[in-house]
């Protein structure tokens, strides 16, 4: 008996929500009392005809399933598409004319009223109702809330247009160039600490670059910076940097055992005869002896000869900026670098001072940081920095 009584109560309490659930809201006209409307989840219903009059789909108001949305309720904008103009603003209790025009529609529930001042001129009987319903039941019952004037449309389409410009401006600034200062510095050099950075101009698509830690003592350098693509708003720098006017950068694009390489050299510009280019061939696994032939910058004269690659074990190291030691060999001449490897490049640092440097920083809203691995050395550095521009 027990277990039927409670298997009696389970059905009417099943059978009390579902029809709970399929009972619609209704919307009545104030003073009258008279209903006008039923809204359920998915549609609003017209009393009068009992016909659908609108659709509710997610954010989308359709007038048919199977036509394209007349209306999309994007947060707290009401909108014709999804990137269109701003109809109406949902402002609290309020509902605002355009872009935070004037009040249109205040809803404190039950009651629908012109203002929060003003008398009801609908009310709500059932359940809350939702922005996309409340929105659904305006456009039915007063569609010219969701109307702009000609001179209206066009002041947001302009402004629109005028803050699209500007969003592209600012994806496109060089936001590189000028003057940083050092926050904090440490590593395989002394006296780096406090200082300043410098990025001049992007020529080609390189920067000259200058370090001056000068004022406690600290080194005085310059180099070359190359910077990769914006993503998730961090952009890459590599940076080759050290004793003044000997670094020069080779930036390689890997493939296979076959290395092709561009040098900047520190006083690279835009004039495409102050860069030089190397090929190097060898072992796939950036590890071992490759052959080496190339043209130097500014005078472009052939060389050729050899280049030992070896990966570093460095305390620290990234995964994208992995330490390599190369040493070339022309005719026993020896040269050597210290590179950085990142994805299917490497970046390379040399020069013919007592300090080489490479760094890979990232730049983010206004400041950058990375680490820097001097030649020589097998202490990982690094910096820390933000704009004075």
């Amino acid at each position: 008996m027990k277990l039927l009584a409670s298997l009696s109560l389970a059905v009417l309490l099943a059978s009390a929500a579902a029809t709970s659930a399929a009972t619609p809201t209704l919307i009545n006209a104030e003073p009258s009392g008279k209903r006008l409307l039923s809204v359920s989840d998915s549609d609003v219903t017209s009393e009068a005809t009992g016909k659908i009059a609108l659709h509710i789909h997610n954010d989308e108001l359709l007038l048919s399933l199977h036509d394209p949305a007349i209306l999309f309720v994007d947060g707290t904008d009401v909108r014709p598409t999804p990137a269109g103009v701003v109809l109406a603003t949902f402002d609290g209790e309020d509902i605002r004319h355009g872009r935070n025009g004037k009040v249109v529609i205040n809803y404190h529930h039950p009651d629908i009223c012109p203002d929060s001042a003003s008398n009801r001129i609908y009310t709500v009987q059932g359940p809350m109702l939702s922005k996309q319903q409340l929105v659904a039941v305006l456009y039915v019952l007063k569609p010219e809330l969701f109307k702009l004037t000609a001179e209206e449309e066009a002041a947001q389409k302009k402004e629109m247009a005028d803050n699209a410009a500007e969003a592209e401006r600012e994806a496109n600034a060089d936001h590189i160039t000028g003057n940083w200062m050092v926050l904090n510095a440490s590593g395989p050099v002394e006296k780096i600490g406090n200082g300043s950075i410098v990025f001049g101009p992007k020529k080609g698509q390189s920067y000259q670059m200058s370090l001056d830690y000068s004022k406690n003592g600290g080194p005085l350098w310059n180099g070359v910076a190359v910077a990769g693509k914006v993503e998730s708003d961090d952009q890459p720098i590599w940076a080759a940097y050290g004793t003044p006017k000997t670094i020069a950068m080779c930036v390689y694009d890997i493939s296979g055992g076959t290395l092709s390489g561009k040098w900047y050299p520190w006083y690279a510009d835009a004039d495409p005869k102050n860069l030089g280019s190397e090929t190097a061939t060898g072992p796939a696994t950036l590890e071992g002896n490759y052959k080496v032939s190339g043209k130097t910058a500014t005078t472009g004269a052939a060389y050729s000869g050899t280049v030992t690659i070896k990966a570093l074990e460095i305390t620290g190291s990234a995964d994208d900026s992995k330490p390599y030691l190369l040493t070339w060999d022309f005719a026993g001449t020896k040269v050597y670098g210290m590179g950085i490897r990142t994805g299917n490049r490497l970046y390379v640092a040399t020069g013919a001072g007592a300090d080489v440097i490479i760094a890979k920083f990232t730049l983010h809203n206004g400041s950058f940081h990375g680490d820097f691995y001097k030649r020589g050395s097998m202490e990982m550095g690094s910096t820390a920095a933000t704009s004075m521009n």
